[in-house]
């Protein structure tokens, strides 16, 4: 058994509150979580119930690091549940954690898809970049098509802009028609995109 010394708000990044043991310990849990604790000042506790703030505690820590992450750019699913594991978190721990960030509107696939995609048609990149970036990052075919398919729409004009950044206006030689072409490749763009914009047809 082990009584509640004390309940204060936290002083920590996140927030939640801060429960004191009278053992000393300390455990930082969410007032959403604690909440469902029930708990007061002086009440004595079993060891079940500390395990589980225990849990709790460790559960909430994990959840601000995985907004921490969020909040510098938006992240897959997959890609915060690759972190989780790494953190060696079980994964029905991870599940949890992601379905939290889900429900709460954080955590979308194809949202993610449509903001990686945007990021990468403003770097000059093409679809074929962006298929193979939300494919690395777990992210289905499915929920990713929409957004590659978009993408794949401005090809063309995205290719041509980059074209004219590096090399200027058309019409180039051969030699800057092979430089260029290498480039388009490397960037994503496919050879329906890259022939047409060079008239590597005519040549």
């Amino acid at each position: 058994m082990e009584r509640v010394s004390s309940i204060s708000a936290s002083r920590r990044r996140g927030g939640g509150a801060e429960i004191v043991l009278g053992s000393g310990e300390r455990l930082v849990v969410s007032t959403a979580r604690l909440a469902g604790f029930g708990l007061a000042r002086d009440d004595l506790i079993e060891d079940a119930v500390v395990a589980a703030l225990r849990t709790a505690s460790r559960l909430d820590g994990l959840e601000q690091r995985l907004l921490r992450l969020v909040a510098i750019r938006a992240r897959s699913r997959v890609e915060l549940d690759r972190r989780l594991e790494r953190w060696h978190v079980a994964q029905e721990e991870r599940e949890a954690l992601l379905d939290r960030l889900s429900a709460a509107g954080l955590l979308d696939d194809r949202a993610f898809a449509h903001q990686l995609s945007s990021s990468l048609q403003r770097g000059g990149h093409g679809s074929g970049r962006a298929a193979y970036e939300l494919a690395r990052l777990g992210v289905e075919d499915a929920t990713a098509s929409a957004a590659v398919a978009d993408h794949a729409q401005a090809d063309g004009e995205i290719a041509a802009a980059l074209l004219e950044r590096r090399f200027g206006p058309p019409p180039y030689d051969a030699a800057t028609r092979r430089r260029a072409a290498g480039l388009l490749e490397r960037r994503g763009f496919d050879q329906d995109v890259i022939r047409p914009l060079l008239s590597l047809d005519d040549s």
